[in-house]
């Protein structure tokens, strides 16, 4: 499984073993790169720590650094995943990022002959971020949250007047929002968010599809300055609340911390549609 879309970043990391604890790490830690791009997380793994950093990868690739050759034994592929086939939290005040495959028949992975990391295939993966990026995995998740947006749409509904990101920030959630028209017909739409937000103005009763995201809400106008929320989730959740404008982000982030809760998740990158 090789990415297609654009690479968005690259950052300096490590891959941890149990009882994933940074300070633990030896002369043998598995030192690596991610690569994200808007349609796979790639890990290439450093066979030295002092194996080229990804800013220094970057600037090879973009043509700004021309002094510099990347041995053929620096670096070597670890494995792809597809962006939208993994939940992912943030650890340890924000220097490591916890990732849980929605299938492991999702990760294709590669190890070099000397890779020293845990066994790719097995299921939840930690990194430990160094360089610049050092304590900011909350970056990392915002960048994998736009990529994700980006890698949905086709350029040509993005690049148009029906299209539109917007980001919002509740209690405990922050909501990257891609605002579109709901509209079946557009060609080179790939997989939903984990959030639907529908606009309803016909009044309909809300109807929770088995193949859509996992939460699905819909916003319906009383009357002025009054709206009815409807949230259907997995595990047969639902609520409806009346509120005012104010009240829609706290309520929504209450409804949608409950579904996760409901179906054994926990927190996870939050993007909506």
């Amino acid at each position: 499984m090789c990415p297609s879309g654009r690479l968005v970043a690259a950052y300096d990391a490590t891959e941890l073993t149990p009882p994933y604890r940074p300070e633990l790490l030896g002369p043998d830690a598995a030192h690596c790169l991610l690569l994200l791009f808007t349609d796979y997380l790639v890990v290439l793994n450093k066979q030295a720590k002092a194996s080229i950093s990804s800013r220094g990868l970057l600037a090879l690739l973009d043509g700004s650094d021309v002094s510099r050759e990347v041995r053929g034994d620096e670096l070597s592929f670890g494995r792809s995943l597809p962006i939208d086939a993994f939940d992912i939290t943030e650890m340890d005040g924000n220097k490591m990022i916890h990732i849980v495959p929605n299938s492991q028949l999702l990760v294709a992975s590669r190890p070099s002959s000397n890779y020293r990391g845990p066994t790719p295939g097995t299921g939840i993966l930690v990194y430990h971020f160094s360089g610049a990026y050092e304590g900011k995995a909350g970056r990392f998740i915002e960048d994998l949250t736009k990529s994700r947006i980006e890698g949905r749409y086709p350029e040509a509904e993005r690049e148009s007047q029906k299209w539109e990101v917007r980001s919002a920030s509740g209690v405990d959630l922050t909501f990257m929002v891609a605002i579109s028209e709901e509209n079946t017909t557009v060609k080179g739409r790939k997989s939903s968010s984990i959030v639907t937000i529908k606009v309803n103005s016909s009044n309909q009763p809300a109807s929770f599809d088995p193949a859509g995201p996992e939460i699905q809400a819909t916003l319906s106008m009383l009357h002025a300055e009054f709206f009815k929320l409807e949230v259907l989730g997995p595990c047969n959740f639902q609520s409806k609340d009346h509120l005012t404008p104010i009240e829609f982000l706290p309520v929504l982030t209450k409804r949608c911390k409950c579904s996760f809760y409901k179906d054994g998740m926990r927190t996870i990158t939050n993007d909506a549609q």
